[in-house]
């Protein structure tokens, strides 16, 4: 561990916990995800004295261009990156991996090369969606409020940028890149109003895969920790999930989206389940202010499952 990024600190989170009536806890782990392109990861290079000429289907053309450049020593007027359709992701899928076996390919033989990965080398290679881990704690006072909130996330340091190359690590040239797992401290902080909050982003040195961001990064693992849990600690209150979110929202946009959502979604007080049933059914709710200055979002959803 390197260094923590409090995201929010309101009030004192570690009192209130001690003096709470009831006091929770969860661990939300969020695995490791491959980016999954429908098609692995394809690249052609060729070399014209000194110049080289790369056609990928780079997310970051520019980008893609200042990394061949030093890993080849070369300047960056000296590379050409053409962008060209491929199978894409949002995120960082290997594209710019096959860009520089490519390159050290053309280079290594004199000739154009074409890379294409097969499905074994994307999944194996690409850069990962970064794992992330979420310790939460909550505090009930004697008055049945939630008094206190804790998170702590553990994530990769770093943020977006350059993904180091496979091919260049292999060959042990540099390509600019450091670990990059992305803006997941993002929506770490909650969106309701409690008196004692404290949430910490811990960052980690190392990790056992290249992390690079993937769709929405941070906001879905830490808004499903961040939901999931404020929905542990209604049920432990008995409390109704929509009641209790427009209990602790003082966001008057935010209230009326989650009111609007009830009338849409025919909202009704969710009923405990049948536990000797072969299977129920529930109705869940999420709601989320995107990195508490952008958009709102709230969902409904029917579940059913064995309990």
């Amino acid at each position: 561990m390197i260094k923590d990024d409090v995201t929010s600190n309101t009030g004192d989170s570690a009192g209130a916990l001690a003096s709470a009536r009831h006091r929770l806890q969860a661990t939300y782990d969020f695995a490791i995800h491959t980016h999954g392109s429908i098609g692995p990861s394809c690249a052609v290079a060729l070399f014209d004295g000194d110049r080289l000429t790369c056609w990928s289907a780079s997310q970051a053309t520019h980008n893609l261009r200042k990394q061949l450049a030093a890993m080849l020593s070369l300047k960056d007027e000296q590379v050409r990156c053409v962008y060209i359709d491929g199978a894409g992701c949002y995120g960082r899928n290997a594209h710019e991996d096959a860009a520089a076996d490519a390159a050290l390919l053309a280079r290594a033989v004199g000739a154009p090369v074409r890379v294409q990965w097969m499905r074994e080398d994307e999944h194996g290679w690409d850069p990962k969606g970064p794992p992330t881990l979420l310790d939460m704690r909550a505090g009930i006072d004697s008055s049945g409020k939630i008094s206190a909130w804790e998170s702590e996330l553990f994530i990769p340091d770093g943020a977006a940028g350059l993904v180091a190359l496979v091919g260049a690590d292999h060959a042990g040239l540099d390509s600019l890149g450091k670990l990059s797992p992305g803006g997941v401290i993002q929506d770490l902080a909650i969106p309701y109003t409690i008196e004692n909050v404290k949430t910490v982003a811990h960052r980690l040195a190392s990790t056992p895969f290249k992390p690079s961001w993937i769709r929405s990064p941070g906001r879905m693992q830490n808004t499903f920790a961040n939901e999931s849990f404020f929905d542990e600690i209604v049920a432990h209150q008995g409390m109704d999930p929509l009641a209790a979110r427009l209990e602790y929202l003082t966001d008057a946009r935010g209230k009326e989206v989650l009111e609007r959502l009830a009338v849409l979604s025919a909202w009704r007080t969710r009923p405990q389940p049948d536990r000797h049933a072969p299977k129920s059914t529930g109705w869940g709710l999420a709601y989320t202010k995107y990195e508490l200055v952008r958009t709102y979002v709230g969902v409904v959803c029917e579940a059913e499952g064995r309990p």
